[in-house]
């Protein structure tokens, strides 16, 4: 009996051993780390001061390239096929808003056709955590955790998901808006950014297969300051602006390898990290003006505006309101109070060209500073421009004017208060598709990669294979495997299958909290 016994005890670990012996070794984790318009330029000129520590150790242990970038650089565009490995017009996010007939609507992801990296995560049984990213909103439920590109405004809607995370996505929220030490500011997407930055170092602790995290602010500030980063098309900047305003941007940089640094700093070692960009940046030259103009401040000075004591537009004694006509705006709408149309108005069909050349006359009265170069042109409306303001209508378009903006306007020779609430000059553009960033690190990169020809469309297949994931046949990019060491590439054969499948139904999604974050959006220089 004893040798029986001996004998089975024997038997079962042996079998014991064949089966470890056939389960493949576990794959290593992926943390991908995006920086909106990080340039190396930038980075290389900041590196060689001795600063971005976090980054240049990143570099120094492993492996980057100029990563090619396409669509103008439209960050929605961009981001939606590094994360999909498809072309825009297959995975469907094609701009910053579509049109809708209620007016523009921002991008969501129920516009977007096909899985992204997650959603094919999560059909694999892998845990992702996401975070930032655009055109996540609505959140999707994998599993995992989403923190969409519009938790950190606290807008209706499903923000985050799973929505049990929400307790603890509060309290963390909290936390993050209470540390402003790497971006204080909110005009330059700080909220966001401080979201992602506080959020990041938490999930990437956690039992997830797969982190994802986005951050704007390099983007933002750069189209505003990259005259006083690099002045060389700028020649007449006065010295005490250019003091002012000269760290802007390498401000900015810091503040992500903080960000790096603090991540970094509690990943996990069997990780595979990337840090990547969509597009670097080119000087803008001459500088396009962006300018807040308050029309109807300008429609009350004219006398062709009366507001009641609510604010709001007396139709009675009014002869044109504004429709869409918010500052932000370069093209505004208005509308003439029309009888039968709208509540009290008295304008027929016959009286509207009065109105609209009173308007027109009006308008004529104002100037920038100068005295001589107009503020605004009247003109009609666009089709487009129909279909983007509602099915309810505006009747005509007024332009403002900005190549002579100033932050003051004169009607009849005289300075109009509250007319202009900020001048801004945009020094930075990505137009022409300027080379991103892409630098790859970890268990499984092989430091001497040859990287040459690496395109946005290859990250979401190149990752889909270092997790052990087929890659989609119908994929525009391609899986580079030479970025994985010659023993994981031989432990680890390249698979295929016809495709990921569908993702949402692209359908347009408007919400209740659409309207503000189309205004953030414009405020930024996103959309007009």
């Amino acid at each position: 009996d004893l040798w029986i016994r001996r004998l089975a005890l024997f038997s079962t670990v042996l079998m014991i051993g064949v089966a470890v012996a056939a389960t493949p070794p576990a794959r290593n984790r992926f943390l991908l780390l995006g920086f909106d318009g990080m340039e190396w330029s930038v980075v290389d000129a900041l590196q060689a001061k001795g600063q971005l520590p976090n980054l240049k150790a990143l570099r120094a242990r492993g492996v980057e390239a100029k990563m090619g970038t396409d669509y103008e650089a439209r960050s929605p565009v961009v981001w939606t096929t590094i994360l999909t490995g498809m072309n825009p017009e297959v995975h469907g996010i094609e701009d910053f808003a579509v049109s809708t007939p209620k007016g523009p609507a921002a991008v969501t992801s129920t516009l977007r056709k096909v899985p992204a990296l997650w959603t094919m995560a999560n059909k694999s049984g892998l845990r992702t955590a996401v975070m930032g990213f655009w055109a996540t909103f609505p959140a999707e439920d994998i599993n995992g955790i989403v923190l969409s590109d519009r938790a950190a405004q606290a807008t209706t809607g499903k923000v985050i998901s799973p929505e049990s995370y929400r307790p603890t996505y509060i309290t963390e929220l909290g936390k993050a808006n209470a540390d402003r030490s790497l971006f204080p500011d909110d005009r330059w997407i700080g909220d966001t950014d401080r979201m992602v930055a506080h959020f990041a170092p938490l999930l990437v602790q956690q039992d997830f297969d797969l982190t994802l995290a986005y951050l704007r602010g390099i983007d933002v500030i750069s189209h505003e300051y990259w005259k006083y980063w690099d002045p060389t098309d700028f020649p007449a900047i006065p010295p005490e602006e250019m003091a002012k305003y000269q760290d802007y941007i390498p401000s900015k940089y810091r503040a992500m390898d903080a960000v790096i640094g603090r991540v970094l700093a509690v990943t996990p070692k069997n990780t595979n990290v990337l840090v990547v960009s969509d597009h670097g940046f080119r000087s803008l030259h001459p500088e396009i003006i962006m300018v807040r103009v308050s029309l109807s401040t300008v429609l009350q000075r004219a006398g062709l505006l009366v507001n009641d004591d609510k604010g709001a537009p007396d139709m009675a004694k009014s002869t044109v309101f504004g429709f869409q006509a918010q500052d932000h705006r370069t093209i505004k709408f208005v509308r003439f109070p029309m009888a039968g149309r709208d509540a009290g108005g008295t304008l027929t069909p016959e009286t509207v060209p009065a109105a609209r050349a009173k308007l027109v006359a009006e308008l004529a009265k104002f100037t920038w500073d100068d005295g001589k170069s107009p503020v605004f042109l009247v003109r009609d409306m666009t089709a487009a421009e129909k279909a983007d303001v509602g099915t309810s209508g505006a009747d005509v378009a007024v332009m403002v004017v900005q190549e002579h903006a100033t932050q003051d306007v004169l009607y009849q020779g005289e300075k109009v208060p509250g007319v202009v609430g900020e001048l801004t000059l945009r020094s930075g553009v990505h137009k022409t598709n300027p080379p991103a960033i892409f630098i790859a690190a970890g268990p499984d990169i092989d430091k001497k990669a040859d990287l040459t020809g690496i395109r946005v469309h290859d990250v979401t297949p190149t990752i889909l294979y270092g997790l052990g994931l087929p890659v989609g046949a119908d994929m525009n990019g391609q899986a580079r495997t030479a970025l994985y060491t010659k023993a994981f590439q031989d432990a680890h054969p390249l698979t295929t299958i016809p495709s990921w499948g569908q993702g949402a139904d692209g359908k347009v999604m408007k919400t209740d909290s659409d309207d503000a974050y189309m205004d953030q959006l414009r405020k930024l220089g996103y959309v007009e």
